[in-house]
């Protein structure tokens, strides 16, 4: 980000105030800049402190978070809204965003993934919880093309590619694999949620391909990167990112990445990455060539 992120809380639980505000203090890029402890004090500090983004809960004793939303993007139309909320239920999401939410986290969800849905939603784009995630909604299924019972996975003398998947977010992950193992040719070989458990797959499983996230718990996935051998047993890497920044681009591309792809938009390329190279080893009858 340019400049910090203002964010307010918006929320009747004090525990839950407290542990966001010290939470978010840790990320570089926000700055809290006040809490509301429920929808109208929310609508009244909004007015006040006109901040970038809103962390709403649904539930609250005198305004509700939807209701509050409403009135918020009547009184400051720039602000943005994430609504934050213990209801897994879609049509609570539903009604969120008909009142004009620009993102809808689940409480139960890593922190990790609500730090991605504010950066998500402060670039202007949608964001839905991975709890709400289902495979009937995954973007991106009809790429994969012919199904795995039409055409098997596992060419027949060759080694079909072998990807490895780092990303912090569960929901991701399984989206990711189920695209992938739905391409002949394409093998998904191991998952990883973090750097360390991804550095010693990449040894021990040796993929072909590496699709990661920047942002990881620990170890980033740019240390990963730079981590990687410079040799010709160096996977294929895709870079999977929330970030949508030229800087980020430059520089994981000096750091050795072959493609850099923004999550919220660009599942599809990272499949026809994958989908090309397998079609070419299998018309060529070779090995997957060394990035």
């Amino acid at each position: 980000m340019n400049k910090p992120v203002r964010v307010l809380i918006c929320d009747d639980q004090i525990a839950v105030r407290n542990h966001l505000r010290r939470t978010l203090a840790r990320t570089p890029w926000i700055v809290v800049v006040g809490e509301a402890r429920g929808g109208r004090e929310g609508v009244q500090l909004a007015i006040e402190l006109a901040p970038d983004i809103i962390i709403m809960d649904v539930s609250m004793p005198d305004v509700n978070g939807i209701q509050a939303t409403k009135r918020i993007l009547e009184a400051v139309p720039g602000v943005k809204v994430l609504m934050f909320s213990a209801e897994s239920s879609k049509a609570v999401a539903q009604r969120a965003f008909s009142a004009g939410a620009h993102g809808y986290m689940v409480k139960s969800g890593e922190i990790q993934e609500l730090i991605n849905a504010l950066a998500i939603v402060m670039q202007g784009n949608q964001y839905v919880s991975s709890a709400l995630c289902s495979e009937e909604s995954a973007p991106g299924r009809e790429i994969a093309g012919t199904s795995p019972q039409e055409s098997p996975t596992v060419v027949v003398g060759r080694q079909p590619v072998r990807v490895l998947l780092v990303d912090d977010t569960a929901c991701v992950r399984e989206r990711l694999a189920d695209l992938l193992s739905a391409l002949p040719g394409v093998e998904v070989v191991g998952q990883a949620a973090e750097a360390n458990s991804a550095s010693g797959l990449i040894k021990n499983l040796q993929p072909d391909v590496l699709i990661m996230d920047i942002e990881l718990p620990g170890q980033s996935g740019m240390d990963l990167l730079a981590s990687l051998p410079k040799s010709a047993e160096r996977p294929l890497v895709i870079i999977l990112s929330n970030y949508d920044y030229p800087i980020l681009r430059r520089t994981c591309a000096k750091l050795g990445a072959d493609f850099y792809f923004y999550k919220p938009v660009d599942f599809e390329k990272v499949i026809e990455v994958c989908e090309n190279l397998a079609r070419r080893i299998r018309r060529k009858g070779q090995s997957p060539p060394a990035s």
